[in-house]
């Protein structure tokens, strides 16, 4: 059976010797347990992601230019995918400064999460998403994670010290183990562009300039 966020909880429960949760609803499921994991669950799987380039959550991406004014002087914005955590790399020149800003588009009443530049052509990124979906994940990274909620949850609800110390070493050596053999079983996620359609848009050899910028 495929995991879910309620089966690995309930994996990450087993090594801590604790019972079972049935929900992550705080309506549903009562117990301490339940509310630990609700807590800990999806911020500990957001770092997870943004600890190493998994292949399973690279996507590239074009961005499109956006119709509110640009802010802080910058010409162009660009709309940011909704599940990018971070940027990887950009198609831009080394010396074309770029931010990411969080902006209030008043003619759409939202908050929109932009890319803003000096260029006004469409913007190709590869970035980490935020892959909530276990299925699309790496076995090792599976369980890289199991232990990590584990070793996070542990004192809470064991109150032992000497399970935590032996949890902190089985999580790094699972991380250990998920980074070396990252993306063996899984495909990298696309999002529209083929390897051949970023090489004839961006010319060359495809290369993309490193950026560092996150959020």
């Amino acid at each position: 059976m495929a995991d879910t966020a309620l089966t690995i909880a309930n994996r990450a429960l087993q090594k801590l010797g604790a019972a079972p949760i049935t929900s992550f609803d705080p309506t549903v499921d009562t117990s301490e347990r339940a509310a630990t994991m609700c807590t800990l669950y999806e911020p500990i799987l957001r770092a997870a992601l943004q600890q190493a380039r998994w292949k399973f959550a690279q996507i590239d991406a074009l961005l499109l230019g956006w119709t509110c004014v640009p802010v802080m002087n910058f010409n162009c914005a660009y709309v940011l995918p909704g599940d990018l955590l971070q940027i990887e790399e950009t198609n831009l020149d080394e010396q074309e400064p770029w931010q990411l800003q969080s902006f209030y588009c008043g003619t759409a009443n939202v908050y929109t999460d932009i890319l803003v530049t000096d260029s006004c052509s469409p913007i190709g990124i590869s970035y980490t998403a935020y892959v909530t979906n276990p299925r699309l994940w790496s076995p090792l990274f599976t369980e890289g994670l199991v232990t990590e909620l584990a070793y996070q949850a542990s004192f809470t609800i064991t109150s032992s010290q000497s399970r935590a110390q032996a949890l902190e070493n089985e999580r790094e050596i699972a991380w250990r183990k998920a980074k070396a053999r990252d993306g063996q079983s899984q495909k990298r996620l696309k999002r529209l562009l083929s390897n051949e359609l970023l090489v004839a848009r961006f010319g060359g050899s495809g290369r993309w300039p490193m950026r560092n910028e996150q959020f």
